[in-house]
């Protein structure tokens, strides 16, 4: 069957828009790499998108054509590089067509369906974008003010203190933009916010230090790292909520 879609014309079932017929040439050019490579997660990833892009032109065509796809082997196997089932694409597409065509997708399909959208995946990567949004302005914005305040003094030492607050305020920009990728769908993202999770553990450690010499002082240190460390635990989450295609 893969074979017979893919040598379809896209004048064939009658007459088509560009947009439509340019649309089902991608999704079916991106159904022969997938089928040489099945387990690769870009063209995975790209199908998904190509398909996902099939539903803005609703018709008997796109709608038969997704209904073959949904009898592929291949797709029931394939995964995006954010672990989302090519075949949970063809589904999604399927039933953003509309009526009448929606109404003809199996209850046990709807049923799988709604058990690979990626909700959870979803939620962390909100609370991370909120939580990196509130870490970046922290620590910019306290770096900022100690870099100001320490214009007119020449000791380097001094200047050190700017340099982990400033760190953590790039961090939180890159978990932002991280997140927000997440949200895209972008094919890294999951990589990324493990990167930076896995930064979450270095305030902790660091309030060990000054912990040593004083109680106090290693818990100033960790509450001023706090805003960093909830937006690195996270992105932590987030990456395996992606990772895991919840």
């Amino acid at each position: 069957m893969e074979q017979e879609l893919t040598r379809q014309s896209d004048g064939e079932g009658g007459l088509q828009s560009p947009d439509e017929a340019a649309g089902l040439g991608r999704v079916r050019s991106l159904l022969i790499e997938l089928e040489r490579t099945p387990a690769d997660p870009v063209i995975a990833l790209a199908f998904n998108r190509a398909v996902s892009a099939l539903a803005k032109q609703p018709s008997a065509e796109v709608f038969g054509f997704l209904r073959e796809l949904n009898e592929l082997p291949v797709l029931r196997q394939a995964k995006d590089s954010n672990g989302y089932p090519c075949r949970a694409a063809v589904l999604a597409a399927w039933v953003e067509l509309g009526y009448p065509w929606a109404l003809e997708l199996a209850p046990e399909d709807h049923a799988w369906l709604r058990a690979q959208t990626p909700g959870a995946g979803a939620g962390w990567l909100s609370v991370t974008f909120v939580l990196a949004v509130l870490s970046a302005i922290f620590n910019v914005g306290v770096s900022g003010l100690l870099a100001f305040e320490f214009l007119s003094r020449p000791s380097w030492v001094e200047w050190l203190v700017v340099v982990p607050f400033a760190a953590m305020g790039a961090h939180g920009i890159a978990t932002l933009a991280a997140a927000q990728a997440g949200l895209d769908g972008g094919p890294a993202a999951a990589g990324r916010l493990r990167a930076l999770g896995y930064a979450g553990l270095v305030a902790p450690a660091a309030a060990l230090v000054p912990a040593v010499i004083s109680l106090e002082l290693g818990l100033c240190v960790l509450l001023l790292g706090l805003p960093f460390t909830a937006s690195a635990l996270t992105a932590w989450w987030a990456s395996r909520a992606l990772s895991q295609g919840r």
